[in-house]
């Protein structure tokens, strides 16, 4: 029997990070087919770490890897695109694009009235098995924050 998943606290035995609980269904949508069997049946958490390679980890020692999953982890990639939102695709290079262009970002109002719509399916698709809405929050502030900085920097625009 599981116990209640808001309960479980865990460290990530690679990055000894504290783990955010995840639904099973999360897991076995996102881990790679012949993998499923294990999944049923235990309790797992998210490492948050980007520099970690491990995406779920249970108390008992089992872990799943980056590559163990079918869809690539935002935050743990090295490479772009870096996913915030996996319902809608966004990704922060796709954020970064819109504020360059715009000056602004649409995609926090744009994601909150799909959810609204109920059109998403945040504990399917997204890693973390939560809805991205603060994920992509973070990401525009940091954007526009970094847009500002660069601004700030530059002696001379062309």
């Amino acid at each position: 029997m599981t116990k209640d998943i808001r309960l479980m606290k865990a460290l990530c035995p690679k990055s000894n990070q504290l783990g955010k609980p995840v639904k099973a269904a999360t897991v076995e949508h996102l881990v790679q087919s012949d993998l499923r069997s294990g999944v049923a049946g235990r309790d797992w958490l998210f490492c948050n770490s980007a520099t970690c390679d491990v995406v779920y980890f249970s108390e008992n020692g089992a872990v799943l890897r980056r590559a163990d999953l079918t869809v690539r982890v935002g935050i743990k990639e090295e490479e772009p695109p870096h996913l915030v939102c996996y319902c809608f695709d966004h990704s922060l290079e796709s954020i970064r694009d819109e504020v360059e262009r715009t000056g602004a970002s649409t995609v926090v109002a744009s994601v909150t009235a799909k959810v609204r719509a109920g059109e998403c399916s945040c504990e399917k698709l997204n890693p973390k098995g939560a809805c991205c809405l603060g994920d992509l929050r973070a990401a525009v502030k940091d954007v526009l924050e970094a847009g500002a900085q660069d601004e700030g920097t530059s002696c001379c625009k062309e």
